[in-house]
């Protein structure tokens, strides 16, 4: 009997464990540690650049929530962002908008995080190797994830920097950014997604190109890609997949504006 109890234990704390209702400040006040910021974020990025392993200093860094996975084309990640420098967080939870909304400062503890490099997007994830090997993992759980990080308890607004394509080449990857006055080069009524992720490309009028990614999860994949001049924001990032170029992961159908558009009141 006792050990039906703590296998119906184990099961109630395994399943589901990684959805969650959305947080609150009470939340952070009666749950949450202390984290003292050390060092900058740009900091550590320039210590482990072009270096991959295990992080053994004591660093405690923070940065604002810019990713979310609200509307389903993030997913079990976050993106940091602070003073233009950008971090990838394998949180390998779901619903991480409900935890750490949008514009959340989060402090990292990075001692014993694994530290990588995706394409040029500086990643920290959880060692599921050991300190010789070290294999960077998603954590396995909110408590395991929150070992490591913090939220202070503050949202502020996340505004993403204005670039052209142009600029996108002397921008951080992993920064949020908006780029302005670009068009869909692709047939019109194509769908953001159909059926599997998608690449879909935009350029300006000098002839510069950037993708848009759109997971096939995503609640607009099915929408029909805008004709005419929009401005998109988005995640930058580096994918060989996507071309060679620059791409741009929006967080919601509501970062793809066309031009001229008035929200309704």
């Amino acid at each position: 009997m006792k050990w039906l109890l703590l296998l119906l234990c184990l099961a109630a704390v395994s399943c589901g464990y990684d959805r969650f209702d959305i947080a609150t400040r009470a939340d952070w006040e009666h749950g949450q540690r202390n984290l003292m910021a050390n060092i900058s974020l740009s900091g550590v990025i320039s210590r482990y650049s072009g270096w991959d392993g295990v992080v053994g200093d004591s660093l405690v860094f923070s940065g604002r929530v810019t990713s979310s996975d609200r509307e389903g084309n993030f997913s079990r990640v976050l993106f940091l962002e602070d003073e233009g420098a950008a971090v990838k967080l394998l949180t390998g939870l779901y619903d991480t908008w409900a935890l750490y909304p949008v514009g959340s400062r989060i402090y990292v503890s990075a001692r014993g995080l694994v530290v990588a490099h995706d394409h040029g997007t500086t990643v920290l994830g959880y060692n599921a190797g050991t300190a010789r090997q070290p294999v960077g993992s998603y954590f396995y759980s909110r408590p395991m994830l929150e070992r490591y990080i913090t939220w202070d308890g503050t949202v502020a607004p996340v505004v993403p920097a204005v670039k052209s394509i142009a600029e996108l080449a002397a921008t951080p990857l992993g920064a949020l950014v908006c780029v302005d006055g670009v068009h869909y080069t692709g047939a019109a009524g194509d769908r953001w997604a159909d059926g599997s992720d998608r690449y879909r490309e935009f350029a300006d009028t000098l002839g510069g190109r950037v993708m848009v990614f759109v997971a096939a999860g995503a609640v607009f994949a099915s929408q029909t890609v805008p004709q005419g001049e929009v401005s998109v924001s988005g995640i930058l990032q580096y994918f060989p997949e996507a071309g060679g170029v620059f791409a741009l992961w929006p967080r919601a159908a509501a970062d793809i504006v066309p031009k001229n558009f008035v929200e309704n009141e």
